[in-house]
């Protein structure tokens, strides 16, 4: 039975007629709709059923389509050359800021920017080691071109334009050897070098180490000669003697940043843990290969046997 709404519109003014009770009539229509969805849903799970039957009787195909394709994958892991990685932690420790505070203001009277960035530093080191300038300065090492781009007569014979060609041409080679890992956060920087040799992994590490904070110190002993001669040109020529107190303070230090760049080990980049030689190999995962292999004949066989079965149906 069903409750049947028989109310006109007159009940929404206040005039409300009984509502009428009166049994729904199933029609022929609404019977054939219900069998057909049960018949359906039977369809799907008998379906899901015949499924399962089917991969269950080529099981053994399966196993063996997927160990077959691993073992094929995993003996060709074999035939890749093993990949040895020297790793390395550092930050950039730029100028502190504590030092120069007092001295900007007095800097921007001369036309001088004397508050050094930070973040401005870690940016070009960065950018520095991972350039075409530091590749062609390294091809300059022996070690270097004959490992990195198999060229084996002297660094000595090459000449400028040679470096520039070679630096342009294998360019590739030397990004694909390293990888620079950027904490933002806690401005630590990891940096893992690669090769099929293990002491060239080491070597190449260092080298990028060392010859981009050689860069970095030789560009910033040149920016300080130069804001030396132009504050004693300005000292020169200023009248007043409170504006020639500044400007000595100023070249004092500068003179103090040229000796501090020039007697110090290391300028910029500041190692937390050191290169270290690799006893082991990095890569491939061989056995990555392996799972790999296994997982992709599981899918291929399977697929197989459903399109096998259906296209003699």
């Amino acid at each position: 039975m069903e409750l049947v709404d028989t109310r006109d519109l007159k009940s929404l003014e206040g005039d409300f007629v009984p509502v009428q009770v009166r049994p729904r009539v199933c029609t022929k229509k609404t019977i054939k709709n219900y069998f057909v969805e049960e018949k359906k849903n039977i369809n799907d799970e008998l379906d899901f059923k015949d499924l399962i039957q089917i991969l269950w009787s080529k099981k053994f195909f399966i196993i063996i389509s997927s160990i077959g394709l691993g073992f094929l994958t995993y003996i060709y892991s074999l035939t890749l050359d093993d990949m040895f990685s020297s790793e390395s932690t550092f930050v950039i420790e730029g100028q502190s800021e504590n030092n120069y505070s007092s001295i900007s203001g007095i800097g921007s009277l001369v036309g001088l920017d004397l508050m050094p960035s930070e973040s401005n530093e870690v940016t070009l080191a960065l950018e520095l080691m991972e350039s075409r300038r530091l590749f062609k300065h390294l091809l300059e090492n022996e070690t270097v071109h004959k490992n990195l781009i198999n060229i084996n007569h002297s660094s000595d014979l090459l000449t400028k334009n040679d470096l520039e060609n070679l630096a342009t041409l294998h360019y590739s080679s030397f990004k694909d050897a390293f990888d620079i890992n950027h904490n933002k956060a806690s401005g630590v920087i990891k940096i893992k070098t690669r090769h099929i040799s293990p002491e060239f992994s080491l070597t190449f590490l260092n080298l990028i180490l060392e010859e981009t904070d050689d860069i970095l110190r030789e560009e910033t002993l040149q920016n300080t000669s130069k804001s030396i001669d132009y504050l004693n040109n300005q000292l020169l020529s200023a009248s007043s003697i409170e504006l020639k107190q500044s400007i000595s303070q100023l070249i004092k230090k500068q003179l103090e940043k040229e000796m501090v760049t020039n007697v110090s080990k290391s300028y910029l980049i500041k190692i937390i843990d050191p290169p270290f030689f690799p006893l082991s190999p990095s890569e491939p995962s061989r056995l990555l290969f392996l799972a790999l292999g296994v997982i992709a004949g599981m899918f291929i066989s399977i697929a197989y046997v459903l399109f096998r079965k259906f296209y003699q149906e």
